[in-house]
């Protein structure tokens, strides 16, 4: 199974060097974007550290605040690279440079392997409890182009093939969305589930992001956090600092057999 991981990064660049080399396989590739604010010599340290680490692509960098659409676009970024290198993958996973795998490889394989042809994203429609306005205030106007019914989730995902191609075809065919978009709040949470959730794919997304993360936050994960981490159906876990706790990261590599 060939899985492609695009991670959107902007600190602790040996951070991220890990991660990488936690999720590295001969069937796996990298598309990473650090932040344009990030500093060069983070990024260059970054660059260096998996100068050697196969299947690797840095994505050309730009400006990610939080709350606008850089995050989407680096994420787009990504998929287009893909598109373009005409690989034949299976999956495509989304994460930050501060997830990490709580699973090992050959068990990632084995869930998605399960559930060969659907997705994995958190979603519900609008309105939703706990947003402001339910969610429309998010929106510069109440009705979205195309009539499309809008959908809140988690900006992280793992998507399909089919999903995949069909978000491609989509805003080919579409040129209002991303233009639309770009004046959403907070997009990533709602540009990738509007589009799935409204399409003739819906019924094999599965709701559910795979990624166990602490609420209120997300909480910075540590040492304390790991028999819930252990215990956990999830793939992924966010977030993690190792400025705060790099020993937590220490024992999922002893028990994802990672190095």
């Amino acid at each position: 199974m060939t899985i492609a991981y695009i991670i959107s990064a902007y600190k602790r660049p040996a951070q991220l060097v890990r991660l990488v080399r936690a999720l590295s396989h001969p069937h796996r590739v990298f598309y990473i974007h650090v932040d344009e604010r990030t500093a060069d010599a983070d990024y260059d340290a970054a660059r260096a550290g998996l100068a050697s680490a196969p299947n690797v692509e840095f994505l050309a960098r730009h400006s990610c605040q939080w709350g606008d659409f850089g995050h989407v676009r680096a994420t787009l970024k990504g998929l287009g690279q893909l598109a373009a290198s005409g690989l034949a993958f299976d999956y495509v996973t989304l994460l930050t440079g501060q997830d990490y795998p709580i699973k090992p490889n050959r068990h990632v394989e084995e869930v998605l392997g399960a559930q060969a042809g659907r997705s994995f994203m958190n979603h519900r429609p609008l309105p939703v409890d706990g947003l402001e306005d339910g969610g429309y205030a998010r929106l510069p106007e109440r009705e979205l182009p195309y009539g499309l019914t809008p959908y809140f989730g988690s900006g992280y995902w793992t998507l399909c093939r089919t999903a995949v191609d069909y978000v491609g075809s989509f805003l080919a065919d579409h040129p209002a969305y991303v233009p639309y978009f770009e004046r959403v709040r907070i997009p990533d949470e709602m540009f990738f589930q509007t589009i799935l959730l409204n399409s003739p794919l819906r019924d094999a997304i599965v709701n559910d992001d795979l990624r166990f993360i602490q609420w209120p936050g997300p909480k910075v994960l540590t040492t304390a956090d790991l028999d819930d981490l252990r215990q956990a159906p999830d793939l992924y876990a966010r977030k993690f600092d190792e400025g705060v706790d790099a020993g937590v990261l220490d024992a999922i590599d002893g028990w994802c057999g990672s190095p």
